[in-house]
């Protein structure tokens, strides 16, 4: 934990308020939700960092959890940087770390009766690993650095892996997203300015 808030303390200075959200249940399955389970994130515009801060209490005990996000792009296609390193582009997101989906998408994409518009695509990237232990509890932080001046249809989520082969492209298909942000479901998303 110590380690956690070195890491966030070093940009605060400079961060904005800090916004916390409350999970709901994922479009795949569901996750026990304990008290305390969260995400924060942090837009620093004046550095082009965000900084997510996923929370679980009362999970599975000792089992790992993929964590990432789902943006929606303002153009009818995904064109995620298949290459290698640490920036993809998403019209002009850049520097997020994390595995591109082969899962991008063109509108309409329907979860739980609602609809990304037409004109719209959709990507998840995978941000990491949140582990939890004995008690059910873990937390795992991302700090995404070198993003593109603007603002990000965001939805964040929890994946939980049901066949042990991991969550990252091409198993998706086994990794249901069991917890979402903004709630109530996959109709909303958040609107974050970096």
């Amino acid at each position: 934990m110590a380690v956690l808030l070195m890491l966030v303390s070093q940009f605060q200075t400079a961060a904005a308020t800090p916004v916390t959200l409350p999970w709901a249940q994922g479009w795949d399955s569901s996750l026990p939700i304990g008290l305390g389970s969260k995400l924060t994130y942090n837009a620093i515009v004046s550095q082009h960092v965000l900084i997510i801060v996923y929370v679980l209490n009362g999970a599975s005990i000792n089992t790992a959890y993929q964590v990432g996000v789902h943006i929606q792009t303002a153009a009818s296609a995904c064109p995620v940087s298949q290459g290698p390193g640490p920036t993809f582009g998403f019209h002009g997101l850049t520097g997020w770390t994390g595995a591109p989906s082969v899962a991008c998408g063109i509108g309409p994409i329907c979860r739980q009766s609602f609809c990304t518009p037409a004109t719209s695509g959709l990507d998840a990237i995978e941000l990491g690993v949140l582990t939890t232990d004995a008690t059910g509890s873990g937390s795992f932080v991302s700090i995404q650095r070198e993003i593109i001046p603007g603002t990000y249809l965001l939805k964040f989520d929890v994946r939980e892996d049901t066949h042990g082969v991991g969550c990252v492209p091409p198993s998706l298909s086994y990794c249901g997203v069991v917890l979402q942000t903004p709630p109530p479901n996959f109709g909303a998303f958040q609107s974050i300015t970096v």
